[in-house]
């Protein structure tokens, strides 16, 4: 009987070891899964913070452009020759700014 129980005890030892070699893996990939869980968490902050700053941007550009082209009318204006001429694109203007008013109101 003795040849059969350090048969028992060696294959329980082996047992005892998968055991353990599968607890060690499992432990590894709960580590694993927390510390990608908190870089996510920061990625995702990353993101959201990139977005702003994309957004922030893209209205310093808008208006930019605007100033660009208040820029680009004065200028303008300061080449016409006659004060006949400069009412004319003042008017034109005008009425622009006032179409554009009123597609912004059907808009709405």
């Amino acid at each position: 009987m003795l040849i059969g129980s350090t048969q028992c005890e060696t294959d329980m030892n082996k047992v005892d070891q998968l055991i353990s070699s599968i607890e060690d893996r499992v432990n590894k990939l709960i580590d694993r899964s927390e510390r990608l869980g908190i870089e996510k968490e920061g990625l995702i902050a990353k993101n959201k913070e990139l977005s702003q700053i994309i957004k922030e941007q893209q209205q310093r550009i808008k208006d930019l452009e605007s100033n660009n082209n208040l820029l680009t009318y004065s200028e303008s204006l300061k080449n016409i020759k006659g004060t006949t001429e400069a009412r004319k694109q003042i008017n034109e203007l005008v009425r622009e700014i006032d179409r554009c008013i009123s597609v912004l109101k059907q808009a709405q």
